[in-house]
């Protein structure tokens, strides 16, 4: 992660639940726990589960929910001003681990995880190839990768309305909520480049998961990747 965008991240990290409840109106949360049924996650085994760019946990909190009372979960986020807000968050229900540690390079020994999450946060890393063959390395065979992220709206007119309120409407609300306008500016024009649908599913692909496959939410706005490792 490029200092700048560690900074950004670290400037709104006080604010950035607030901000991401505003913006999405709340849906978010229904989305990560969505995407986790759709990667298969059950309460019928134990898990030992990784969110990478966990920021402030909320996958943490999806992830504890959906899994088996005895996993594991592992917290990882290379901003450290987003790991105390994570604790306090998380630690009503269980004390898991929260460590800084960057998505290039995952302080971990080889086929450790069962499955590996990353939501809203693989755009943000500086190799996204780098990344995700870290994910293969950490994952244990017949382990799934599950990726939420936001991307382009496939749905006409939907789209054109989805990009003035990311262009002209995020930025005013953001700015007001965490004081950062630059940070709403960024992230929307991020989500408007990153490759969605097929072309991230081939990223998938290239870096040697098998059996992927992705799910649109809202017309396209985010997008639920998951792939396994054989």
């Amino acid at each position: 992660m490029s200092k700048y965008v560690h900074d950004m991240f670290a400037s709104i990290s006080g604010k950035y639940d607030k901000a991401n409840d505003v913006l999405s109106f709340g849906i978010h949360r229904l989305w990560r726990k969505d995407a986790l049924k759709y990667a298969g996650v059950t309460k019928k085994y134990p898990i030992e589960a990784l969110d990478i760019c966990c920021g402030t946990g909320d996958f943490i909190t999806s992830l504890d929910s959906l899994c088996h009372t005895n996993s594991q979960i592992t917290g990882a986020d290379f901003v450290f001003e987003m790991l105390p807000l994570a604790k306090i968050k998380t630690q009503s229900f269980k004390n898991y681990p929260l460590i800084r540690a960057d998505a290039l390079s995952l302080p971990f020994h080889e086929e450790k995880f069962d499955i590996c999450t990353i939501g809203f946060g693989i755009r943000n890393v500086d190799s996204v190839d780098k990344s995700l063959s870290e994910v293969l390395r950490v994952l244990k065979k017949g382990g799934r990768i599950l990726i939420l992220e936001f991307g382009q709206p496939h749905i006409q007119p939907f789209n054109y309305l989805f990009n003035f309120y990311s262009k002209y409407i995020m930025p005013i609300i953001g700015g007001v909520v965490t004081g950062n306008k630059s940070a709403y500016q960024y992230l929307p024009e991020t989500s408007a480049k990153f490759p969605c649908r097929t072309e991230f599913e081939d990223l998938l692909k290239n870096a040697g998961f098998k059996n992927t496959s992705y799910k649109s939410y809202f017309g396209g706005i985010a997008y639920a990747y998951q792939g396994t490792k054989l």
